[in-house]
């Protein structure tokens, strides 16, 4: 078709690139600052600018307390939409069918095993 580039040409390998990475943009954090790790209180002074960082798309914070194993990430509520959408498009894949079978098999086999093991004890 007159207007159209082959299938195969640069061009249009060109805009299926362009393409992808418009979609992909779409759906991951930005580049600058992506990860950044804070303790508490440092946290707790700047709250209101971490907020707006955040939810003005400037990638993640993770927040590290006192305790041992007391962590959390500050996200936005655009990106937590994001990953839930994502998420649920991926729960209604094949895979992940396949994947929840082979764990209830897992879980099968591994209560099994324990119920044989306190039978003999």
């Amino acid at each position: 078709m007159r207007g159209y580039p082959a299938e195969n040409s640069k061009d249009s390998v060109q805009s299926a690139k362009a393409l992808r990475i418009n979609v992909l943009s779409q759906y991951l954090p930005p580049q600058n600052n992506l990860f950044k790790t804070i303790n508490a209180s440092e946290a707790a002074r700047s709250l209101n600018q971490l907020l707006e960082q955040v939810a003005l798309g400037d990638g993640r914070i993770e927040i590290v307390g006192t305790r041992e194993g007391c962590v959390c990430v500050l996200v936005s509520k655009t990106e937590l939409d994001a990953l839930e959408r994502a998420i649920s498009i991926l729960s209604g894949t094949a895979e992940a069918q396949e994947m929840r079978e082979l764990l209830g098999r897992i879980a099968s086999a591994a209560s099994r095993s324990v119920e044989g093991s306190l039978q003999t004890q």
